[in-house]
């Protein structure tokens, strides 16, 4: 391990812009560290830190780490080999540098979201809805008990098969049972995470009509789906094993893949996914809509076959190498992936039992 003191809560971004305010507004946070993990296309870390580090601030080598891709190849030899460089999935190293450093939070966050959830919301016995008893669903759609502006508003990721199914807009309870949280899905306003399709025939932006003081956070029951991003999530240590982000597929793909494989494990633990009102505003970085349908082709087509497959009681109780090899004999990731998976369970393997 390098000489930075551990910390309990974490956020990590990777990026190749010079710091935003996002990274700006998380820099200046008490409480929190921040990794960022750098590529080679990154400004460099003087450069970097220059923007962002406030002046006759000494402090701020205990709190900020910029990991150059030199320190990634020292620190974490397997996945820095594994995963290509200027790529998304180089966020993976920066989930493990966070975990090495003691964190009991991570705060998985780009660069163009700016806000973070209030973790004092989440305390023992909070308030929380939740689907009533006997009108589950396998799937879930979220935003529109947020108040999504459309008729029909859904997240990223979600099956289009069902965008219009009322079997997936349960009718919710309120409750404060004791729950284990494993991951908080913060909403965005002004450019909430919907797919290309939303944005070529609707209306973006918009905010959510939610606000924190009427709108408790989802709480999905056990054995329940819905996608969550890499956005702006908070992950508690329970499940930072299934943090990984896929390799071998297009970056919008990948937090997706990553969402739903990481519910596989919850619902077999019984920890729980949370959706919560908007806590950041997204400042959406330069997009194309053209190019963000055809890389998001796999989530239309293969979203709804791939919640059945890991909701389905026959392939129970898998570890993340084995899950890993059953997706790609079924096609949702390559040969690649099964390399890192068994890269990552080695890397999270070693750094537990040194810590």
């Amino acid at each position: 391990m390098d000489k930075m003191p551990g910390c309990d809560n974490w956020a990590v971004v990777t990026t190749i812009n010079y710091p935003t305010k996002a990274v700006k507004s998380m820099a200046s946070l008490p409480n929190w560290c921040l990794v960022i993990v750098a590529d080679t296309k990154t400004p460099l870390e003087s450069t970097y830190l220059s923007e962002i580090v406030m002046k006759n601030n000494s402090n701020y080598s205990k709190i900020i780490k910029y990991l150059s891709v030199k320190e990634q190849t020292i620190l974490y030899p397997l996945l820095s080999e594994i995963i290509p460089l200027n790529t998304f999935g180089r966020k993976n190293i920066g989930y493990m540098y966070a975990i090495h450093h003691k964190a009991k939070l991570i705060w998985d966050f780009d660069d163009d979201n700016d806000g973070i959830v209030d973790i004092n919301d989440f305390k023992k016995h909070f308030h929380y809805v939740t689907v009533c008893k006997h009108s589950q669903n396998i799937l879930l759609n979220p935003y529109p008990y947020f108040g999504g502006k459309e008729t029909r508003t859904w997240p990223r990721g979600f099956p289009l098969q069902y965008i219009k199914s009322n079997e997936t807009l349960p009718k919710l309870c309120t409750s404060r049972r004791n729950v284990q949280l494993g991951i908080v899905q913060s909403l965005a306003n002004n450019q909430p995470d919907v797919d290309a399709i939303y944005r070529m025939t609707r209306d973006v932006p918009f905010n959510f009509g939610a606000s924190r003081t009427f709108h408790p956070p989802l709480v999905l029951p056990r054995g329940t789906y819905a996608p969550f991003n890499a956005q702006a999530t908070l992950w508690f240590a329970p499940s930072f094993a299934y943090m990984a982000l896929p390799l071998s597929v297009n970056g919008r793909v990948s937090d997706i893949w990553r969402s739903y494989i990481a519910q596989y494990f919850l619902n077999r633990k019984n920890i729980r996914l949370a959706f919560s009102p908007p806590y950041v505003i997204q400042d959406r970085n330069a997009h194309t809509h053209l190019r963000d349908f055809n890389a998001e082709l796999d989530l239309y087509q293969k979203s709804k076959q791939l919640v059945d497959f890991l909701s389905s009681a026959e392939y129970d109780n898998l570890d993340v190498v084995e899950l890993y090899k059953h997706l790609y004999t079924r096609q949702y990731i390559e040969q690649l992936d099964i390399q890192f998976a068994e890269a990552w369970t080695k890397t999270l393997a070693s750094i537990t039992e040194s810590a």
